[in-house]
């Protein structure tokens, strides 16, 4: 991808509008840096942030656990982007209250 800003600023703005979108899809621009934008759909719209609290990586496996809160946010479909060094095959997203996000495709 040779703008990624452009690229992830109209995805969520894309996201903005597709509000039942929920899950993670990975982005992997050309300068090596992997990227995962999660979102949380529309049920979760209306004073949710969400929260990095930790990065695993186990094996070819990345563990990403989040932290969804209330936080007078505007977002039609809260989102929140994660850059990361490096990135499993395999990669599972997990709130802290037990939801596992699926693979956007």
């Amino acid at each position: 991808m040779k703008n990624m800003d452009t690229y992830l600023k109209q995805y969520y703005e894309e996201l903005q509008v597709k509000t039942d979108t929920q899950g993670f899809k990975k982005l992997e621009p050309n300068n090596g840096e992997k990227v995962i934008v999660l979102s949380l759909g529309k049920e979760k719209q209306g004073n949710n942030n969400i929260e990095v609290t930790g990065i695993e990586k186990q094996g070819d496996r990345t563990l990403i656990n989040v932290k969804t809160f209330d936080n007078q946010s505007t977002e039609k479909n809260p989102t929140i982007i994660i850059l990361l060094d490096k990135l499993g095959e395999n990669v599972v997203v997990k709130d802290t209250d037990g939801t596992v996000y699926e693979e956007v495709k």
